[in-house]
Order: structure tokens, then C-alpha cells, then sequence
């Protein structure tokens, strides 16, 4: 995670402070799902009709696999997934470096 930049540095020190102050007060679950399913209800009928207007079949998804219109939802599930591993990612790799 640390380049030459920031080995031994007193900017490390302040990178890694500044980073982990964000993570438990910006970037947590509590802030950040809320947003996501707020944008989630706010799109859901213009995603149905994105869907219809383009033609894609229910389960079509660029690159293959399973996924279509009422399945947006998956894709929020998807980033929430992505938020909660990369923060638990991020606080452990602050203690490995400290």
C-alpha cells in the first residue's frame, strides 16, 4: 500500500492517521448503505425501463452470467459487499503498517 513516498515518513504517519480517522467516521456502513439504497428506490423504475426501452432480456448481463432488470438489486448488494471488505481490508492493513 506505501510507496517510496510515504516509507518512513512523518506524511506516512498522517496518511495512515487521516485514512483510519475516515474509515470509522466518513466511510462506515452506517453512512454509506443508507446513501445506496436511498439511489436504489430513486432508480428502480427508471432500471426496469432502461431495460425495456434497450431490449435486454431478463437475464441479460454484458460479459455473461445471470442478471437483468429486477436484478439491479444484486448490484447494490455487490458495492455494499465491495464497502464492508475493503473497509475491514483497509483497518487491517493501517495496523500492518503502522
Amino acid at each position: 500500500m506505501a510507496g517510496p513516498l510515504l516509507r518512513g515518513s512523518k506524511l506516512r504517519t498522517q496518511f495512515l492517521n487521516r485514512l483510519e480517522e475516515l474509515l470509522e467516521k466518513e466511510f462506515t456502513i452506517e453512512k454509506l448503505f443508507p446513501i445506496l439504497d436511498r439511489l436504489e428506490s430513486e432508480i428502480a423504475a427508471e432500471a426496469t425501463l432502461d431495460r425495456s426501452k434497450w431490449g435486454y432480456a431478463p437475464n441479460y448481463r454484458r460479459g455473461g452470467g445471470e442478471a437483468g432488470a429486477a436484478d439491479y438489486p444484486a448490484g447494490i448488494a455487490q458495492v455494499k459487499n465491495f464497502i464492508e471488505q475493503r473497509r475491514a481490508f483497509l483497518l487491517r492493513e493501517i495496523k500492518t503498517l503502522r
